[in-house]
């Protein structure tokens, strides 16, 4: 389904949405991702309800980089936290180049993923916030 509205160009007219199924998947894979990340995930929030800064969204994304690199675990993909951070780093880019918006959703869902597996989870929300998009595309 992802890959569909990849190719309908839908992600890319849509950062928004994908900021928005991102996020919600986070919220599954919640007991993984630190309070730093946490944090960072909160500021991302508020970016796409306009009331953060590029600037502060940045800030956060280097934040959780710091993290990792602090980290012992910090480049182990076998580590559930260590790929929750990163399925939330993914959360922390402005989405400003509509040919970038899919790759970094794949790059999210590969992390996302690793920390825990939540295929039909992630249909659901999907399903739900681009239900518009895809009923559009039905015809």
């Amino acid at each position: 389904m992802l890959d569909q509205l990849a190719r309908e160009g839908e992600l890319a007219r849509h950062p928004k949405l994908c900021f928005r199924f991102m996020a919600q998947c986070c919220t599954l894979i919640q007991e993984w991702i630190p309070p730093v990340a946490q944090q960072a995930l909160e500021v991302a929030w508020r970016y796409w309800k306009q009331q953060a800064s590029e600037e502060e969204l940045t800030a956060a994304r280097v934040r959780c980089w710091k993290h990792l690199d602090a980290s012992k675990a910090g480049s182990d993909l076998d580590d559930r936290k260590t790929c929750a951070v990163r399925a939330v780093i993914c959360c922390l880019y402005p989405l400003t180049v509509p040919e970038e918006i899919p790759e970094v959703l794949h790059t999210f869902l590969e992390f996302f993923d690793m920390a825990e597996h939540h295929p039909s989870e992630q249909t659901r929300i999907l399903k739900e916030l681009f239900a518009a998009q895809l009923a559009e595309h039905e015809h």
